[in-house]
C-alpha cells in the first residue's frame, strides 16, 4: 500500500514587472511579482508517475506582503511544535 502526499513545491522562478503608463494615465507604474511554481502532485496510486504542473501567479505588493506574513505565521507554528 502506497502512501499519499500533499502536492509538494519542485522549483520556482519569480521577476518583478510593471504596469506601464498608458495613453489616459502618464504617470503610472505599479509593480507587481509574476511567479512560476512547479508543482509535483502525488497520485493515489503508485503504480503511476506523478504529474508536474506549472502555476503561474501575479500579486501585488499587497498581496505578496499579506502572503509572507501568513507563511511567516506558519513557520512560527511549526517552530512551537517542535
Amino acid at each position: 500500500m502506497g502512501r499519499v502526499s500533499l502536492p509538494r513545491l519542485q522549483d520556482f522562478s519569480w521577476s518583478l514587472q510593471f504596469q506601464r503608463a498608458s495613453s489616459e494615465v502618464a504617470e503610472m507604474q505599479i509593480p507587481s511579482i509574476w511567479m512560476s511554481l512547479n508543482i509535483e502532485s502525488t497520485p493515489a496510486n503508485t503504480a503511476v508517475m506523478s504529474k508536474v504542473e506549472m502555476v503561474d501567479v501575479e500579486l501585488s505588493r499587497e498581496a505578496l506582503e499579506t502572503m509572507i506574513d501568513g507563511l511567516g505565521k506558519i513557520r512560527d507554528q511549526l517552530n512551537n511544535m517542535k
